[in-house]
């Protein structure tokens, strides 16, 4: 069965949806090279199935169709899923589904489902149309295609109907343009019509070329003047106008698949041949094999979308082909032969490339262009290593092992010196090459012979020529220093022809304020120096021989990104015709972690443009060069890397970033990418411990992929850009929240924000109805507090009317009985003196607990508890004791008693009595004022005053009386103030709280 599917698949024709076409020029397009190609295969996959067709889906994940299964990647992850058949030959990508045609079923995959969810059209079928295989989709104005080797299904969703269009002897060649949908046959071209849902036949003279040897025909809508383009087996058609002209022999390849580009190059994939790219007029650009990194060589299908990566369908794997990318590679397919690049230069129309098996040299133009294969040549007479190269004249210099080279174009090398040395340099102004011998001279040649020496005394490591005389040099201890060389004459700061080999100089060491921490590197730049060194760039001030940091260098994007310092291995200025301000200075960097781009504002601040080439293999050191406007190279192990600086690349990729799973309380799946997404959903409260986990659909270097998140409305700020592809949040509480998510890809492109919200409901001791019980509840146990409150009131209440009864009736009787028992002994006359004098004073006590017991009923009994009714019983109190003394009761404010407990007002009640009492037997009084103040405030004041013989309190020993009233004043927390001067009376004040 296998076997007989990958038959099928040979033989099959296939069709190429229209492509949107602008012409471009050789600017436009790429130069020749190899693009940088990724491949997916057993080593990713786990294993390697044949593959027949890609796409994207909404969330800019790669859908790959093969005959083993579906497979799906989000740029971090691969799934696996089965449909029927097994095998996918195409598909077709919209908002909601994918289409898919394939062995044994067309149908479609639905994004919306629950989980991975195929439905299998082809059982909707009503008549048997004996057909098994299908082959690509067509989507037109919302109906969907599916085309075999017979005719056409045509699915209409909107009414949920399936048609069948059998259409004779056909090509699977079909192309959609302006028109609708068409398709090839022996008889002409095949065209939908919408108005009467069916396909009309419209003639073509000289047809029967295209169908040599039943070989397909693949027409691809260029748009310019109605042009097509149709390749063969072996040959390249163009139509204009209805008139079929042979643009180009194509020789044996077999094409299969083609695709014009998001650059303007067509792309075709062959069975057997890998890619070809082929410019517009039918010519053969460039050629991809496995022996240039392709999974393999037979190719099914090609797919881009937008201007993002090219995605071959291999027969042994998937291949990423970044031709959107400006960048390409030279190796030993196009002509490169090196083991190792050591450096480039740039003079004139050549580029300079010195390995470690010769000087190579190339012209510029065929580098860079997208016409012609570049031919590297090795210079005659530099086949040793050379381990510097530098322009000089019309040419270069090459420093070999014990020699100094002169090469201009493809000319015999000459040999200009020598001389061993380690470092060269040139002076523009004098034309005049510096070098550094190998134990600390510096020497300065002219026309092949040293006319200066300048012994320093260190090993010279890096040089610069800042102007005729002034040197800028780092030593192997990795001090820099500046050198300055007199003439002897007129002893000025320049240099001038002298017969003397050793000069005179001064070296003044460079102060660097900050430590060094690895070799540094120089550039001479508009009469500046800068120096660089591990992540540091700094400038060199001549006048006061200091340098001062400009800043450190991070790869991100323009907004420093701080993740990760890079360690600079090269740094050089270029010039660029976007350059528009004067004090901007452009500097490309080369590093441990590719290049890097950067502007330098002044002398203050240095900008990172942009991460350009992270997708490129490092440099290797001292090998980068500018070989033209925003375009460079370098080399990287045996290969030659060129890149183009594009300002701002990447804005134009159509980049997102998605949430693939929401996972609670470590098993319960809330979300995955392949459901339906459910905002505001309602989850039972629990223990409410999160996991997201989110991707990007950036395949350039996913592992370089970043993100921000933040969980609303617990987190304000956006988080720290990091490679985290998981975020867990633990022990979340009942409300509404919204998880955000954005990605920045490896080129500093930032996605739109994704989210994902839901609300989490409290537990049931939290909602609306819990409160509400507890409402309920609290009320009813404050009424049962309260009823038990006056149930217990109640009784005491009538305990009080009890003993107060108790005591009226039975001890009151008594002590009256006694006094009336007193009275009637005192009448008998057989008494003596002495038991008259004693009944006198029973009768007396009697009267006198009489009156107490009636004061104590009196406070006891509930009915008195009325707090106006106090006052009422000390004016009683106040008239009965001041009987035949003058006196006044006022009573102030009209608050009253309150809150006082029966206790308090015994109390009260009680110190007025004994300071009565003590008035009546002590003072000799005339005249008693009572002030009774009772304000609304917490507070109350009695007052007493009289103005008897009065004491002197600082002589007279208290007694019982004035003890009695404080303390009874410390019962009820009161303040008690005793006033008294001899002959003038006593004053007592009784301050205390009304509650």
């Amino acid at each position: 069965m296998f076997v007989n599917k990958i038959v099928s698949v040979l033989l099959f024709v296939i069709g190429l949806p229209v492509a949107a076409f602008s012409a471009s020029g050789s600017e436009g397009n790429p130069p020749l090279g190899i693009p940088p190609i990724t491949n997916y295969n057993t080593a990713n996959l786990g294993y390697s199935p044949v593959n027949f067709v890609t796409t994207y889906d909404r969330y800019g994940r790669l859908i790959v169709g093969n005959n083993n299964s579906v497979m799906i990647y989000d740029g971090t992850n691969w799934s696996f899923h089965t449909v029927p058949g097994f095998t996918v030959f195409g598909m077709h990508s919209t908002e909601d589904r994918i289409y898919t045609a394939g062995y044994s079923n067309f149908g479609y995959i639905d994004l919306n489902a629950s989980e991975f969810t195929y439905v299998n059209l082809l059982d909707r079928l009503e008549d048997e149309i004996g057909v098994a295989e299908f082959w690509r989709v067509y989507d037109h104005n919302g109906v969907v295609f599916f085309s075999t080797n017979r005719g056409f299904v045509m699915w209409d969703e909107s009414s949920d109907t399936l048609e069948y269009f059998q259409l004779g002897s056909i090509s699977t060649g079909a192309f959609l343009n302006e028109s609708g949908l068409n398709l090839f046959s022996e008889e002409g071209i095949y065209r939908f019509n919408d108005e009467l849902a069916s396909f009309e036949l419209h003639p073509f003279d000289d047809i029967n070329i295209l169908y040599d040897d039943d070989r397909p025909a693949f027409v691809l809508t260029l748009g310019e003047q109605d042009k097509r383009i149709i390749t063969r087996y072996g040959k390249f058609y163009a139509i204009v106008n209805g008139e079929l002209t042979l643009l180009n022999e194509l020789g044996d390849f077999h094409a299969y698949h083609a695709k014009i580009l998001h650059n303007g190059l067509i792309a075709v994939a062959t069975l057997g041949d890998g890619i070809l790219f082929l410019n517009s007029n039918g010519e053969i650009v460039n050629w991809l094999t496995e022996s240039h990194g392709l999974s393999d060589d037979t190719v099914y299908h090609l797919h881009q979308e937008g201007s993002g990566p090219l995605w071959a369908s291999t027969f042994s794997g998937i291949s990423r082909i970044d031709v959107h990318l400006p960048a390409t590679k030279f190796d030993i397919n196009y002509g490169f032969n090196a083991e190792h690049v050591l450096g480039t230069a740039v003079n004139g129309d050549y580029l300079y490339i010195s390995t470690n098996n010769g000087v190579k040299i190339v012209s510029l133009e065929s580098v860079t262009s997208s016409s012609s294969a570049p031919v590297f040549e090795v210079i005659e007479g530099l086949e040793d290593i050379a381990y510097q190269i530098i322009p000089y004249n019309n040419g270069v210099l090459a420093k070999t092992l014990g020699n100094i080279y002169y090469a201009s174009g493809r000319d015999l090398a000459e040999n200009v010196m020598r001389v061993s040395l380690n470092q060269l340099s040139v002076c523009n102004k004098s034309n005049h090459i510096y070098g550094a011998e190998r134990y600390g001279d510096l020497l300065i040649i002219e026309d092949g012979e040293v006319i200066k020496r300048v012994e320093t005394g260190f090993e010279i490591a890096e040089l610069s020529v800042v102007a005729p005389g002034e040197v800028v040099v780092v030593s192997f201890e990795d001090e820099v220093f500046h050198i300055t060389i007199f003439d002897k004459t007129t002893e000025e700061q320049q240099l001038l022809k002298s017969d003397e080999i050793t000069a005179e100089f001064e070296v003044t060491p460079i102060d660097i304020p900050y430590r060094i921490d690895s070799q540094p590197f120089l550039i001479t730049d508009h009469g500046h120096t800068y120096i660089s060194s591990g992540n540091e760039l700094y400038l060199s001030d001549y006048e006061s021989r200091t340098a001062r940091r400009v800043d450190k260098f991070h790869s991100g994007t323009a907004k420093p990104l701080n993740i990760g310092n890079i360690n600079i291995n090269n740094i050089k200025k270029f010039e660029s015709s976007n350059e528009q301000e004067d004090d901007v200075r452009r500097f490309v960097v080369s590093s441990s972690s590719g290049i890097h781009i950067h502007h330098l504002q002044g002398t203050e601040n240095i900008l990172v443009d942009r991460l350009l080439t992270s997708f490129l293999p490092s440099p290797n050191e001292n090998s980068l060069s500018q070989i033209g406007n925003n375009r460079f190279i370098y080399g990287s192990g045996s290969e030659l890397v060129m890149f183009t600086y594009v300002p701002n690349f990447g804005e134009k990729a159509n980049f997102r970033a998605g949430i693939r799973e929401v996972v609670r309380d470590r098993d319960e799946v809330l979300y995955d990418i392949t459901s339906r997404k459910i905002q505001g959903e309602r989850l039972e409260y629990a223990d409410n411990d999160f996991r997201f986990t989110f991707f990007s659909s950036d395949f350039l270097i996913p592992n370089r992929n970043r993100f921000q998140y933040r969980l609303e409305p617990i987190e304000d700020e956006w988080s720290e850009w990091s490679n985290e592809r998981i975020k867990d949040y633990t022990r979340l509480r009942e409300g509404r929240y919204t998880f955000n998510v954005r990605g920045m890809s490896s080129n500093g492109l930032i996605s739109p924000t994704v989210s994902y919200s839901f609300v989490i409901m409290p537990p049931w001791y939290r909602t609306w109805w819990a409160y509400m019980f507890y409402g309920i509840s609290f009320a009813l146990i404050l009424y049962s507090a309260h009823r038990y409150r006056l149930s217990q009131l109640l009784e005491v209440e009538r305990t009080r009317t009890r003993i107060a009864r108790d005591l009226h009736d039975e001890i009151g009787s008594n002590l009256s009985t006694i006094s009336l028992i007193a009275e009637l002994l005192k009448k008998k006359k057989t008494l003596a003196e002495k038991d008259y004098k004693k009944l006198d004073n029973v009768g007396f006590l009697s009267k006198e607990m009489t009156e107490s017991l009636r004061e104590i009923v009196w406070f006891i009994n509930p009915e008195n508890d009325d707090p106006g009714d106090l006052i009422l019983k000390m004016k009683e109190l106040a008239e009965r004791m001041l009987s035949g003394v003058k006196y006044e009761f006022r009573v102030e404010g009209s608050g009253y008693f309150k809150n006082l407990n029966l206790e308090k007002r015994r109390h009260i009640f009680l110190i007025l009595k004994e300071a009565l009492n003590n008035i009546i037997k002590h003072s000799e009084a005339k005249k008693v004022t009572i002030n009774l103040s009772l304000p609304t405030t917490d507070t109350f004041r009695m007052e007493i005053e009289d103005n008897g013989v009065g004491m002197d309190l600082e002589t007279v020993k208290r007694g019982n009386g004035i003890n009695n009233l404080q303390r009874r004043a410390d019962e009820i927390n009161g303040k008690m103030e005793v006033t008294s001067t001899a002959g003038k009376g006593t004053r007592i004040v009784l301050s205390a709280p009304n509650r």
